[in-house]
């Protein structure tokens, strides 16, 4: 099992997450081996290194606050939204233990999850944009006990660019020093360890 295309910030995550390798520069080809040696992926560790971390981490404020009162402002500013009324809709707090994942699997890109939850009138239960700012708010610990290395989305938020394409906004862990907001095309294939998010305020009764 070869693991290639290893960057230096898979480098220095496993640097923060694993005792096996100390700070400094580390040769690819060192990271490779002792991976190799494991019969594991460069992924595959990474994804058992975060789930180790989020079982140490102790949340003791749940609740999300979220500002519905006017439309964010849009990652890099070139995006605007599709449904405005739509994106004013939510709680402004709420339990993060009221929020689910689902997750499409490798074979159905995201446009098809978005016409599903369309279909069955779901839409407003997705979270949105603004959603994902406030999570984004509460900081790596929380983030890391709750999605991981997983990104997350918001398929509530249709995104328009400059270029009339559609996107959707979702969050991710970097270098393990800060939650990020990105973007990715309407119809990117759905990557297994990604979910979309929404609420289930059922959960909890």
């Amino acid at each position: 099992m070869e693991n290639k295309g290893l960057t230096g910030s898979d480098i220095r995550l496993l640097e923060k997450i694993s005792g096996n390798f100390p700070g400094g520069v580390i040769p690819i080809e060192t990271v490779n081996y002792w991976l190799n040696c494991q019969n594991i992926t460069i992924t595959e560790r990474l994804n058992q290194s975060f789930k180790e971390m989020s079982k140490k981490i102790v949340i003791n404020d749940k609740y999300i606050n979220v500002d519905r009162s006017a439309l964010p402002t849009y990652p890099f500013g070139s995006y605007r939204i599709q449904d405005k009324a739509l994106e004013l809709v939510g709680p402004t707090k709420y339990n993060i233990d009221n929020v689910k994942k689902e997750f499409l699997g490798d074979k159905t890109d995201s446009s098809m999850l978005y016409f599903k939850a369309q279909r069955e009138d779901k839409l407003a239960i997705q979270l949105c944009f603004a959603d994902l700012l406030a999570i984004k708010e509460k900081g790596v610990d929380f983030y890391l006990h709750y999605f991981g290395n997983e990104k997350v989305f918001a398929l509530r938020s249709i995104l328009w660019s400059i270029f009339s394409t559609t996107h959707l906004p979702f969050l991710h862990i970097k270098d393990m020093e800060s939650v990020e907001v990105g973007v990715c095309s309407f119809n990117t294939k759905w990557d297994p360890g990604w979910s979309a998010l929404y609420f289930d305020f059922e959960k909890n009764k």
